[in-house]
């Protein structure tokens, strides 16, 4: 008996596919991953099931800031008529504002909405930076933030500066650390004033 082919929809742009294309880099090849119209991969579209159901996304009025952000998601929140939408990046081809998120330039509480996806993993003071984003949400506001969890433990080293073995040890030459499933994350986030 074989396994039946079930039709899958994006949830970002409605896209109805037989399977997605594939995704992923070198050994981490992935199938059924990126959808053929808005290039979401799975992560993305998992973050918008989970965003498009909170309440906040029905308020009257939600001030977004999309840090590194994905178009197929950044597309979907620009169309909500409630949702005033900025993003920020290191680079400033890639966003409307360019800081650092060590320290940023916005006001205290100025963000109903953070969505960081796959960005804490660069920064060698991860720490800092939540701090950073803790202090611009308003009290009350949502935070998704999203990052690779590899193995049982965190990897980090920041004396590793060679490309190669941060690729070997990280996943990627531009990552500093790995984060694992030991809580390590997570009581970053706890020390830097999130609940």
């Amino acid at each position: 008996m074989g396994i039946e082919q079930c039709e899958a929809e994006c949830p970002l742009c409605g896209t109805v596919v037989d399977e997605f294309n594939e995704g992923g880099t070198g050994k981490r090849r992935r199938p059924d991953c990126i959808c053929p119209t808005c290039d979401s991969i799975e992560r993305q579209r998992g973050i918008w099931l989970a965003m498009r159901a909170h309440p906040l996304l029905s308020s009257e009025r939600v001030r977004t800031l999309h840090v590194a952000p994905e178009p197929c998601i950044g597309n979907r929140l620009k169309a909500l008529p409630n949702v005033t939408y900025f993003t920020c990046d290191l680079d400033p081809a890639f966003a409307r504002v360019a800081t650092d998120l060590t320290r940023m330039g916005f006001a205290d509480g100025s963000f109903d909405l953070l969505l960081v996806s796959h960005v804490l993993e660069h920064i060698p003071d991860d720490l800092s930076a939540m701090r950073e984003l803790r202090r611009v949400l308003r009290p009350g506001g949502l935070a998704v933030l999203a990052v690779p969890i590899w193995g049982p433990e965190t990897r980090e080293d920041l004396s590793i500066t060679d490309p190669d073995e941060r690729t070997r040890l990280y996943g990627q030459a531009d990552h500093v650390r790995m984060y694992g499933r030991d809580g390590v994350f997570e009581r970053r986030l706890t020390d830097a004033g999130f609940d």
